[in-house]
Formats: structure tokens, C-alpha cells, sequence
């Protein structure tokens, strides 16, 4: 299907019908150009499918939410090569900004599935006539400017290399919108295809929730989870954890996370303390690790809390090398006073959740 959409775009209908086991797998393969060598009778390898093609899923739901609904975890790459663009509802005019002069949503929904089904290739044709006897040169000359135009409008000042790479498909579909306009084929407004492209890219931005690398969002956000699902079962500030905790996490202290003897530890549960400030958590680093970012990827994570200012009592260090070096987790005393050895992490509940 997607060696037959070769450099077209490919709308995938009714994704939810899909193995959830299997989307992610299907977001790599068409991302990648693609698909799998396979082998012959004769013990020989098959030439293998390769393909440019955009791939838009008309789905009501998230990519996330189908990788979800197998308990699959998600992957930053997944979502950099499958992205949701938010369609906002309302009652009025349903999906869409505007009805173009008719009456109902419905009816204007109804109007554009007679008229495509009605011109279906049209334009598709004129724009390969239009592509195959331009100057090349001038072809991408053209395209690069447009494509440089939408980026110095739409791309934000501190964006990562995820959401680089992302622009660039968003710059290529409103350069291709503008080409187009100009060709005579759309007959739009010129302009219009940066507009509109560059504001479904700010709405994916906006329900991306950060323009960095998607990595440390889903370690944050697996950590935040985790907290306020087993804060209250798994730390615990009595002397005598041990025997009454089935799985011990850490401790949760009300100071600054610098305190080592109980009278800074509460003996209650703190999760319905009204000043979470002063709520941290110390995490042993074995939990942090194998369960509450279990599946993410931990240094970029651990990184990113501290530039959130979400992690107590980071040192500079300088190395064996001698070059500085970041401890995020120094050895300190548990907050009871205990010797313990193990390392804990210290997370400002209050830093973190806002």
C-alpha cells in the first residue's frame, strides 16, 4: 500500500481497526521508507519495498492512546514520526474553522465528500504535469524559499532536534500548498497554505506540551504517575518500614531534603498535605530506575528534573579526568539518620507537579 503511494500522500481510515499491538510497529515502517527484506525460495533476499510517502490517519483518537490500549509503553521516535494533529469541536461548526457559506457542519461535510469524489485525481494531475516540465533548478529554488519562509515564521526559538525534524515535514506540505496556489491549481489566496499549515503545526506544538525533545516530557510525566499512584503505599517515614512494606521506595520528608533526623520526617501520609512545597520524596535509585522510569530514557529524564528544578541537593564534583562532573544523586544519610548505603534520589513534589 505504501510502495503504491510513492511520493503521495497515504490516509490511513479507521486506524483503530489495526492490531494496537502492531501500530507502533506500522509508524516505524512507514516513517522509514521501508518494509521488511524477506527471502526467497532459493534462499536469496527479496529486492525490498521502498517508498516516499506522507501518511495522514483520519483517526478520532490519539496515537498514544492506541499504543496504550496493548500496554505498550510510548517512544519519543514513535511520536516524532506519527504525530496527532488536535482538531478542536464545536457545537456550531463541528471540526471545522469555518462552513464556507453553508448552513450546518453536516452540510458542509457532505459538500466535500460529493466534490472529491467528484474531482478525485484532478488536481493530483495537473500538479505532476506542472512538477515533470519545470526547470529543476528552479522547482527547488523555490520550494527551499518557501520552505525557509514558513520556518522563520513558525519554528520556536528553543526547539529540539525532534521538533526540527517534524518542521520540516509541516514546511514541505505549505510549500507544496504555495507551489501549487501559484500554479493555478488551488485556487487559494496566496498565503493561505503557510497559514493553515503553520497553525495545525502550533496546535501539535500546543498539545505536545514542550518544543525540546519529547524524551524528559514522558520521563516526567511516567514520574508524576508514578507518585501519585504508589507515593502513599510504597514511602514511608516510620523507623519500621521493613517489616510492613512489601515493596519500600524511599521516604517522603517535609523540609527541604536536607534534614537527617526524624523530627523533619513525617509519620503520617503526606499526599493530602495542603502545602506540597515542602513535600520530597527520597527515592532510592533502584526504584527510580526499574520502576517509576521504567522505559524511559533516565539520564536525558534525570537531566531534565534538574533544570526543572525539581531535584534536591545536586553537587558539582570534578571527575577522575578531572573535567566537572554533575552527581545527582550524592551519598547522603536517609533522612531518618540510618546508615543506609544506598543512594536516593531527592524530588521537590512541589517543583515537580507544577
Amino acid at each position: 500500500m505504501a510502495t503504491a503511494h510513492n511520493d503521495l500522500p497515504l490516509i490511513l481510515d479507521e486506524l483503530k481497526s489495526v492490531n494496537p499491538k502492531l501500530v507502533g510497529q506500522v509508524a516505524y515502517m512507514l516513517a522509514l521508507g521501508q518494509g521488511k527484506a524477506r527471502g526467497t525460495k532459493d534462499v536469496t533476499l527479496r529486492e525490498t519495498l521502498q517508498w516516499r510517502t506522507l501518511v495522514l490517519a483520519s483517526s478520532e483518537d490519539a496515537f498514544e492512546s492506541y499504543l496504550k490500549a496493548s500496554g505498550e509503553s510510548v517512544a519519543a521516535g514513535q511520536q516524532a514520526r506519527f504525530v496527532d494533529i488536535p482538531a478542536i469541536v464545536s457545537d456550531e461548526d463541528g471540526v471545522f474553522d469555518t462552513l464556507h457559506g453553508l448552513g450546518t457542519a453536516k452540510e458542509f461535510a457532505d459538500s466535500l465528500n460529493a466534490l472529491t469524489t467528484k474531482y478525485y485525481g484532478c488536481a493530483g494531475i495537473t500538479w505532476l504535469e506542472k512538477l515533470t516540465t519545470s526547470s529543476r533548478s528552479e522547482l527547488v529554488d523555490r520550494l527551499r524559499a518557501l520552505i525557509i519562509q514558513f520556518k522563520e515564521v513558525y519554528r520556536p526559538e528553543d526547539a529540539g532536534a525532534q521538533l526540527d525534524r517534524v518542521l520540516e515535514r509541516f514546511a514541505l506540505c505549505a510549500a507544496a500548498g504555495e507551489l501549487a496556489t501559484e500554479w493555478g491549481i488551488t485556487g487559494w489566496d496566496t498565503g493561505e497554505a503557510l497559514r493553515c499549515i503553520g497553525e495545525c503545526f502550533k496546535a501539535y506544538v500546543d498539545s505536545r506540551g514542550t518544543t525540546g525533545d519529547l524524551e524528559a516530557v514522558n520521563g516526567i510525566e511516567r514520574l508524576k504517575v508514578y507518585l501519585s499512584t504508589y507515593g502513599e503505599h510504597r514511602f514511608r517515614s516510620v523507623p519500621n518500614y521493613w517489616g510492613n512494606m512489601p515493596i519500600f521506595d524511599g521516604y517522603i520528608a517535609l523540609s527541604t531534603g536536607e534534614a537527617v533526623d526524624s523530627s523533619d520526617v513525617s509519620n503520617e501520609s503526606i499526599l493530602e498535605d495542603d502545602n506540597p512545597p515542602s513535600r520530597i520524596y527520597w527515592i532510592t535509585s533502584e526504584a527510580l530506575k526499574e520502576r517509576a522510569l521504567d522505559g524511559c530514557n533516565f539520564d536525558i529524564t534525570i537531566a531534565a528534573l534538574h533544570k526543572k528544578g525539581a531535584l534536591v541537593g545536586v553537587t558539582e564534583e570534578v571527575g577522575k579526568n578531572g573535567k566537572p562532573r554533575t552527581v545527582y544523586n550524592p551519598k547522603k544519610r536517609d533522612p531518618l539518620g540510618y546508615k543506609d548505603q544506598r543512594r536516593f534520589y531527592r524530588i521537590d513534589a512541589g517543583k515537580l507537579f507544577e
